[in-house]
């Protein structure tokens, strides 16, 4: 597991062109998630992030033309991808052998899938686990925490501040979320 890469409490996710476009012009976040893109296009838009100083997470399962396997894995790497999300339990070994950032989302909506994360979680030992919907209550995530030895962020139903200080308070690292407002503008 890789200790040395602390992700900000802020994780930018890129869902679309006018995102990635939005991004580039006006925000200097130091890591996003990027969800665009296909086989042709990928090299080109980490190229661009890479240029402005913005480390990529490539959710591999949402680029058109990636296989979920090790082939797979390896061309994001080749193309630059600084860390990989993935959906797929079989994939967060391969992700870690390839020396990148290895990130798995799971849903947690009741008891069962609580303990299914955590299963995955410690079968694959990721760097981090992105828990979706981030609204889940403090005594789910600290249970979760003492399970787990990875980093949680909350994914999805994150707004507005009100919102990340929540995910914050409830015991989450930080959010990932494609609402602009928690982005970091750039400094004029």
């Amino acid at each position: 597991m890789r200790k040395d890469i602390i992700l900000p409490a802020v994780l930018p996710s890129i869902q679309s062109n006018k995102d990635l476009y939005d991004f580039l012009e006006n925000y200097d976040d130091p890591w996003i998630l990027l969800k665009i893109g296909d086989i042709n296009t990928l090299p080109s838009i980490i190229r661009k992030l890479h240029g402005i100083g913005t480390r990529v997470i490539v959710h591999q399962d949402s680029i058109r033309g990636i296989s979920t396997d090790r082939t797979g894995v390896q061309y994001l790497v080749n193309v630059g991808a600084d860390g990989i999300d993935t959906t797929k339990q079989r994939c967060i070994s391969m992700i870690r052998e390839a020396g990148v950032l290895a990130v798995v989302q799971l849903f947690v909506i009741d008891s069962i899938s609580v303990n299914t994360a955590i299963q995955v979680i410690r079968d694959g030992t990721p760097d981090y686990s992105i828990l979706m919907p981030s609204y889940i209550p403090g005594k789910v995530v600290a249970h979760i925490k003492d399970k787990v030895s990875c980093r949680l962020l909350g994914g999805g139903m994150c707004s507005e501040k009100k919102d990340l200080e929540n995910v914050l308070a409830n015991g989450l690292q930080g959010a990932v979320t494609s609402e602009k407002t928690l982005w970091h503008k750039k400094k004029l």
